[in-house]
């Protein structure tokens, strides 16, 4: 029951419930040769020979007398490779059966693959002598062939061929073996299995693709007499080893399927048949009907290099499968790989000689390759064995092809007097002497034989004309479509040029709208400047007044007391270090420092590598940047910062690497992320600013700056570049002030003593009288010693307070107090003009990030219309 159970289930395709349930029923009894036949059937369909030769190996130790057992034992071995162990178990076969002629044919595959090839031509001449099966005539005839190569390849004279084997009565068949279950066919010995119908052999091949359906012939039948090593099946009585043997489960479904196939491919549907086709071949693929008809329905389709795919994989799988080699050459000749095709058919030629379609598909394969001498022999070998009446037409064509080869006007064509069913030699040494026929049955013949020609030549005009009607009508429709398709490329090419040229002027719009709000925004800003010059120079002639006004008070009242009167510079601090000067004829011969943007540095020796994957990234994103590679480096720092975009380090060296590779508008963009995401990021102004001035956007260069300076404003080096970029711009105002800062830094030392003369030089440059070095330094150090106010020396001094009434000082606090409150309100006005400056920058920012990826989006839907257009 479990043995039934699992040949359902294995005929329904569930190839694993059917396994379990075949080794269940293995389990209960090893001996049970039923299932141990099935299994071992599928396993050798499968090619799953290791596991074939280990369930059987495993039963013979059980059931020595299983012959069956042995047989199919040694297929796998042999399939396998182990030659030795399979030529024992083809001889405990024989032993088994010792009036069976098939292990012989085996052995001798087996020791012609060893290298023992008298032992092998012994054993092909020894089956050759046992087979007494007519049906089996074509492998006595290949067995005595193969001996007789064999024998001449070793050296020895070929023994003389046994005479034929007279025909065995009919017996009755004896009864089954236990193991009666569906088996693949023996190793050396064929099984008829459903006739496959040859694809293109309906008719000898020629320029157009051949019949989709073709009748059987029996020259290209695929039958038992043709396969050198055919699919295994254990040899059984008669009665189970002819054409009525039991089909197996995985044949039966796939015949089923197939015939889904065929109905379709009969209707011309070509394309749904082929997975059906596929689908067939899955279940079983040594079905080579299936592979025949798949053949048939791809060259339907015209797709050739699918239909090689296929049949190479047939002839892989069943060997026996020779007219594959036909079929094969055919599509590797339409598909003009010409090489290729020759060999296929000579293949087919090698096993089957004596057809005639093979040589004129040979024939114009050479003749393609430009061989005219093998061509012409090939059509000319052709005609010599085409002997089919239905078949005259061809041949004609090849004695066309001979005349044309040769230099020799072509024959013309004459129904009946091409082909003869016999060659005329033949016939005339065979055919009886005819009656002497009386002269009117002469000329009814002759009046016959007048009228049948007339009925073949309207006939044939008939069909030149419906061929002619029908080439023109399809050269009309090609002519249609291509007409249409024409149209639908110059529309879609008008339609692609349109919205290009729509594209094209929204963004110059787009542009010049940018333009026009850049210029307008760096009036804005360079009128914002002005007024902040404006204010600071208020501020600093009312701080110089009012020093002015206090000195002038302490003087009067000193000149009314007899006290001597004090200078009203503020007291040198006692202890304060003083800052190394540099004499002013030092800098006689300085020139101004290049305007070399300063690239933003590179990080420390990286730390050991942190856990994280975006801190691996950003260290392997520093070793490629130290070692020059920094377009690879940009990409990693990208993912990093993507992975953590917290990680200032990285968008350090993102900075770094997309200046040195020029990538600055899209550095920028990155940055701005970086400055959103980490509001304390300062050095991301800084390197924003970098970036903006390398672009040539020095009106966003300069916001850049400024935000910067707000937080750092000490760093003497980006007030230079600020000054410079300003300068650039034609803010001279703006540029002085910050290069006068510039020049008076907070500390004087070695590193900044290079911007101080740098700032100096540009001073020179736009006419104006830099400080001295001697006074820049007093001012650094008076900086470091006395970090107060300005206006704490002036309130700290005595004479401001010497001779004032409480009231005067009342109300210079309290003016003190209104002052500070303006310096306070103004410093608050500017740090909203920045903050909403900043918006502006960030929005202006979102918008061209959107105004870039609409752009892109529209570019790639652009390219993917074109490419659809070129389709």
């Amino acid at each position: 029951a479990l043995k039934q159970q699992a040949d359902a289930l294995l005929q329904a395709g569930k190839t694993k419930q059917a396994l379990e349930t075949y080794n269940k029923a293995l389990d209960l009894d090893r001996g049970y040769l039923p299932a141990v036949g099935a299994l071992t059937t599928h396993y050798l369909r499968s090619r799953q020979l290791a596991k074939a030769a280990a369930l059987l190996q495993q039963t013979l130790s059980l059931v020595p007398g299983y012959a069956e057992g042995w047989y199919n034992l040694a297929y796998a071995l042999r399939k396998n490779g182990d030659l030795d162990a399979a030529i024992d178990a083809y001889r405990r076969f024989a032993q088994l059966k010792p009036q069976s002629p098939d292990p012989h044919y085996g052995i001798g595959l087996a020791q012609e693959s060893k290298g023992d090839l008298k032992s092998a031509a012994a054993s092909f001449r020894k089956y050759a002598a046992l087979e007494t099966n007519p049906a089996k005539r074509a492998w006595v005839e290949r067995a005595l062939m193969q001996a007789k190569r064999l024998e001449q390849q070793a050296g020895t004279k070929p023994a003389p061929a046994p005479a034929p084997a007279p025909t065995a009565a009919p017996t009755a068949a004896p009864a089954p073996a236990p193991a009666a279950a569906p088996a693949p066919a023996p190793a050396g010995k064929p099984t008829p299995a459903v006739s496959p119908v040859p694809p293109a052999k309906g008719k000898p091949e020629a320029s157009k693709p051949p019949p989709v359906t073709a009748p059987p012939r029996s020259s290209h039948d695929e039958g038992s007499s043709d396969a050198a090593d055919p699919q295994p099946i254990a040899p059984s009585s008669p009665s189970t080893a002819g054409p009525s043997a039991p089909l197996t489960p995985q044949r039966e479904r796939a015949q089923i399927i197939k015939s889904r196939a065929d109905r379709l491919s009969r209707a011309g549907r070509f394309a749904q048949a082929v997975p059906i086709y596929q689908q067939a071949i899955g279940v079983d693929y040594s079905y080579t009907a299936a592979y025949n008809e798949l053949g048939n329905a791809l060259f339907g389709l015209k797709r050739y290099s699918e239909a090689i795919s296929t049949f190479r994989i047939a002839i892989r799988d069943n060997p026996d499968y020779h007219l594959g080699w036909y079929n094969l050459a055919y599509a590797l000749r339409k598909a003009n790989r010409l090489a290729q095709a020759v060999v296929a058919y000579n293949k087919f030629i090698a096993v089957k000689p004596k057809d005639p379609d093979p040589y004129f598909g040979l024939a114009l394969a050479l003749k393609a390759q430009g061989a005219a001498a093998e061509a012409l022999k090939t059509f000319k070998r052709y005609i010599e064995l085409e002997r089919r009446t239905t078949q005259e037409r061809w041949v004609h064509k090849a004695q066309v092809e001979v005349a044309q080869l040769e230099g020799r006007p072509p024959p013309p064509f004459v129904s009946g007097a091409v082909i003869a069913s016999k060659p005329a030699s033949t016939a005339a040494a065979e055919a009886p002497p005819s009656p002497k026929l009386s002269k009117r049955e002469q000329r009814r013949r002759v009046l016959a034989e007048q009228r049948r020609k007339a009925a073949e030549e309207r006939k044939a005009r008939l069909e030149a004309e419906q061929l002619a009607r029908q080439e023109r009508k399809r050269a009309l429709a090609e002519q249609r479509s291509k007409a249409a398709e024409e149209r639908k490329a110059r529309l879609e090419a008008g339609k692609l040029a349109a919205a290009e040229r729509r594209r094209a002027l929204v963004e110059k719009r787009q542009q010049a709208a940018e333009e026009r709000k850049a210029r307008a925004e760096a009036k804005r800003l360079a009128a914002t400047e002005r007024k902040r010059a404006r204010a600071e120079k208020r501020q600093q002639d009312a701080a110089a007044a009012k020093l002015a006004r206090a000195g002038q008070a302490a003087a009067a009242v000193a000149a009314q007391s007899g006290v001597e009167t004090p200078r009203a510079v503020a007291p040198r601090a006692a202890a304060a270090p003083v800052a190394p000067q540099v004499s002013s004829t030092a800098l006689a011969g300085v020139k101004p420092a290049p305007d070399v943007m300063v690239v933003p540095p590179m990080p420390g020796p990286p730390p050991p590598p942190p856990g994280t994957r975006s801190g691996q990234l950003r260290v392997q994103a520093d070793t490629l940047a130290r070692a020059g590679k920094y377009l690879p480096a940009a990409r990693l720092y990208v993912e990093a910062v993507k992975l953590d975009p917290f990680d200032t380090r990285a968008y350090d060296g993102l900075a770094f690497a997309s200046f040195k590779v020029s990538a600055y508008r899209q550095a920028v963009r990155k940055i701005s992320i970086g400055i959103r995401d980490n509001p304390d990021y300062a050095d991301g102004w800084l390197h924003q600013a970098r970036l903006h001035r390398a672009a040539g956007d020095n009106v966003a260069a300069v916001g850049s700056y400024r935000r910067y300076l707000q937080t750092t404003p000490d760093d003497a080096g980006a007030r230079l570049e600020l000054g410079r970029t300003l300068k650039s711009l034609g803010m001279k105002d703006q540029a002085v002030t910050e290069l006068q800062l510039a020049a008076r830094p907070v500390r004087l030392d070695e590193d900044s003593k290079p911007l101080v003369v740098a700032a100096r030089m540009e001073l020179k440059g736009l006419g104006v009288t830099p400080p001295s070095l001697a006074a820049v330094g007093r001012a650094a150090t008076a900086a470091l010693g006395a970090p107060a106010t300005e206006a704490a020396p002036a309130a700290a001094t005595p004479a401001d307070t010497a001779g004032k009434t409480p009231a005067q000082l009342k109300a210079e606090q309290r003016r003190q107090r209104i002052e500070e409150q303006r310096r306070q309100a103004a410093e608050a006005r500017k740090q909203r003009a920045e903050a909403r400056k900043a918006k502006l920058e960030a929005a202006q920012l979102a918008r061209a990030e959107q105004r870039r990826a609409a752009r892109e989006k529209r570019e790639q839907e652009a390219e993917a219309r074109r490419q659809r257009a070129e389709e």
